[in-house]
């Protein structure tokens, strides 16, 4: 998922079609924050 992909930080996003749940690895620690914001600009439901 691109937009997961620019977030500072981040090496790796997997996204599981059939359920909705994406999974993300980065080098640094992300806030949930912005991967909530980040999701929601793209028109996204997020729940963690």
């Amino acid at each position: 998922m691109i937009t997961l992909r620019k977030l500072p930080g981040v090496t790796d996003v997997s996204v599981d079609i059939s359920t909705g749940a994406a999974r993300l690895t980065s080098e640094k620690l992300i806030h949930p924050n912005d991967v909530t914001e980040a999701l929601k600009n793209k028109g996204y439901d997020v729940a963690f």
